[in-house]
């Protein structure tokens, strides 16, 4: 069988990588200039795990190394919340509350 995708948990909710076109289209319009952000941890495997806006049915940003661990620059890679896959497939909400809340306190900023 083919492996597992991977799965970020934090708190209730439940993040996976996405199709690759969905993960273009999502970077494009959450990593510009002035977006707000909020760290999660600066220790995701050693890289940092972004909220937009502090949403989490916005997804989450994992900034990882371009072309492997030791290498730069950073580049966001987007990880969609499994509540959102769940809703377009027309499942029910797993905890009967989209995305598992709103993050407080606006902590870092988006390049």
């Amino acid at each position: 069988p083919p492996p597992a995708s991977p799965i970020i948990q934090v708190g209730s909710s439940s993040f996976i990588l996405p199709p690759p076109a969905i993960a273009v289209q999502r970077i494009a319009e959450l990593w510009r200039p002035g977006a707000t952000f909020v760290v999660v941890t600066t220790e995701h495997y050693g890289t940092p795990l972004l909220c937009p806006d502090g949403d989490f049915s916005k997804g989450m940003v994992n900034l990882a190394p371009a072309g492997g661990w030791a290498e730069k620059p950073m580049v966001p890679l987007y990880w969609q919340n499994l509540e959102e896959i769940k809703m377009q497939a027309g499942e029910p909400p797993g905890n009967g509350k989209f995305g598992g809340g709103v993050l407080t306190g606006r902590t870092g900023r988006g390049a």
